[in-house]
C-alpha cells in the first residue's frame, strides 16, 4: 500500500497502478549536489542507496534535476513537499508494453504501408503480399553520431534471432548515477551479475515484446526500414512492465549517450562553432500509462532535442489524452488498423492519435531460447507503433534529416485520408502509408 495523502500542490497522483511508496522528486533548477541530497530524509549513511539520481543532460537549457526513492514513512513525503528546493513529487506507477497476444499470424502489416489500395486476399491469417519499396540509402559510412538509429525502449531485444541483423543491432544498459544499471537494480542478486556476463547477455529479451517491436522497425524479413541501425534500451522485466522510474531513466541515459557520441565525433570537437543535432535518433515507445505528468516533461525534452518520438496510443479503446506519452502533440501517436482498413476494436482515440497503423495479426521475429528462427503473432497498438518508427527510420535515410515537426508534418501528408472505418468523430481518419514515394509503375 501507498501513504494516504491529502491533496498537496506539488504532488502529482499516479492513476494507474502504482509502485507502492516510491516517488519521483524533481528538484528546482540552480541548486547544487549537496543542495538536493540535503533536501532528502534519511540517514546520510543510507541516502546513497535509497535515491537514485537520473542521469542529467542538457540541451539548450533544458533538463532534468531528479532522483527516485522510496519512503519509509508519510513524514518523509512531508519533508520532501515542504521543502523549497523541490519542484514537484510524482507518484511511481507501472507503464506497460500495448499489446494483445494471439496465436497465428499473417505478413501483411509492413504491406499495407506501400500499397494505395485496400489490400485484397482471404484474410489477414493465411494470405501473403508484395511489400514494395525502394533501398534507402545506407549509412554505412557515416560517422557514429550521424547514422540513423532507433533505440527501442522495451522487454529487449534477443541478439540471436536470425531475423536481426546483428551488425544492426546495439545495446545500450541504461545507468543511474552511482553506476548501476536498470536489471543489476532490479536483480542485485542475480549470479548471472556475479559472473561479469556482458551487457548483451543481461539485457536479452525473454518476453518477446521488444523483439517483436524490433523485427517490424528492421528485421530482414518482417522490417519497414529493413537493416537500420537498432538499439535495445531494455527498461521492461520478463512481464512486459517497468516503474515509470526506470523509463525516465532509460530515456534521459538516450538523450546524455547521444550528446557524450556527438562531442566524441568531429563536429563535437568544434563545439561551440556548430550545435548538437539528433534528427537522425528515433526513440520507438510501444508503451503507456495514466497520464503522467513527468513522462510527459521528459518525452518533451527528447523532441526539443530534436530526436523523433513515435507512441503508442493504447489499447483502452479510449481518448489517447488521457495517457502518456500518447496525448502529448509532440511525438507522433499512432493508433492500430486492421487488415479490413478499419480501426481495431482496442486501440484509442481522439484528436491526440495522429495516424493510424497495421496492429491486428501481425507477423514478426519473438523470442524462444530453442528456436532462433522464431515468430508469433501479435496485436496492439505496440505493433502499429513500430511501424510507423520503421516508417520514419525509412523516410530519414530516403529523404534525409528533418525536424520531429516536419517528419510527423510528412507522415501525415504522405498518409491516406478517411479510408479508415469506424473512426469517431473528432478523431483523425489517417492511414500511414509512403505509396505516394514509390515510383508509378512499382
Amino acid at each position: 500500500m501507498s501513504f494516504l495523502f491529502p491533496v498537496h500542490e506539488k504532488l502529482e497522483l499516479a492513476s494507474g497502478e502504482k509502485v507502492p511508496n516510491r516517488y519521483i522528486i524533481e528538484f528546482k533548477e540552480g541548486l547544487t549536489e549537496d543542495a538536493r541530497w540535503n533536501a532528502l530524509p534519511g540517514l546520510e549513511m543510507d541516502k546513497r542507496d535509497r535515491y537514485k539520481f537520473f542521469q542529467t543532460a542538457e540541451y539548450e537549457g533544458l533538463r532534468l534535476h531528479a532522483c527516485v526513492g522510496t519512503l519509509q514513512h508519510h513524514g518523509e513525503l512531508r519533508t520532501i513537499l515542504d521543502s523549497p528546493t523541490v519542484k514537484r513529487v510524482y507518484e511511481d506507477a507501472i507503464i506497460k508494453t500495448q499489446e494483445i497476444k494471439i496465436q497465428k499470424d499473417a505478413p501483411w502489416g509492413i504491406s499495407r504501408l506501400s500499397s494505395a489500395d485496400k489490400l485484397v486476399g482471404s484474410n489477414a491469417m493465411r494470405s501473403s503480399f508484395n511489400y514494395v519499396h525502394e533501398i534507402a540509402q545506407t549509412d554505412s559510412n557515416d560517422e557514429p553520431a550521424d547514422e540513423v538509429v532507433v533505440y527501442i525502449v522495451d522487454t529487449g531485444i534477443d541478439p540471436n534471432h536470425e531475423d536481426i541483423l546483428s551488425s544492426s543491432l546495439g545495446y545500450f544498459v541504461p545507468k543511474y548515477a552511482d553506476g548501476t544499471n536498470v536489471i543489476s537494480r532490479r536483480h542485485a542478486s542475480s549470479s548471472n551479475l556475479e559472473s561479469g556476463l556482458e551487457p548483451q547477455h543481461l539485457k536479452a529479451d525473454t518476453h518477446g515484446h521488444g523483439t517483436h517491436v524490433a523485427g517490424i522497425i528492421g528485421g530482414k524479413r518482417f522490417g519497414v526500414a529493413k537493416g537500420c541501425k537498432m538499439v535495445s534500451v531494455a527498461v521492461m522485466n520478463p512481464s512486459g512492465t517497468c516503474p515509470i522510474s526506470d523509463l525516465i531513466g532509460g530515456l534521459m541515459d538516450i538523450l546524455y549517450s547521444r550528446l557524450v557520441l556527438w562531442l566524441s565525433s568531429p563536429k563535437g570537437a568544434k563545439f561551440g562553432q556548430s550545435e548538437p543535432t539528433f534528427n537522425n535518433v528515433v526513440v520507438n515507445l510501444s508503451l503507456g500509462s495514466p497520464r503522467s505528468g513527468i513522462v510527459d516533461k521528459v518525452v518533451n525534452i527528447l523532441v526539443e532535442a530534436g530526436i523523433h518520438v513515435v507512441a503508442a496510443a493504447c489499447n483502452q479503446s479510449n481518448d489517447a489524452r488521457y495517457y502518456s506519452p500518447a496525448g502529448m502533440k509532440s511525438v507522433i501517436t499512432v493508433g492500430a488498423s486492421t487488415f479490413t482498413d478499419s480501426r481495431a476494436w482496442f486501440s484509442n482515440i481522439g484528436s491526440m492519435v495522429d495516424i493510424y497503423a497495421p496492429g491486428v495479426f501481425i507477423h514478426s521475429s519473438t523470442y524462444n531460447p530453442n528456436h532462433r528462427n522464431d515468430t508469433e503473432m501479435k496485436s496492439g497498438t505496440s505493433q502499429a507503433c513500430a511501424h510507423v518508427s520503421g516508417l520514419v527510420a525509412y523516410l530519414l535515410r530516403k529523404k534525409g534529416l528533418m525536424s520531429p515537426k516536419e517528419m510527423k508534418q510528412l507522415i501525415i501528408d504522405l498518409s491516406l485520408k478517411d479510408r479508415l472505418s469506424d473512426i469517431p468523430l473528432g478523431s483523425n481518419n489517417r492511414l500511414a502509408n509512403f505509396s505516394r514515394l514509390l515510383p508509378v509503375d512499382a
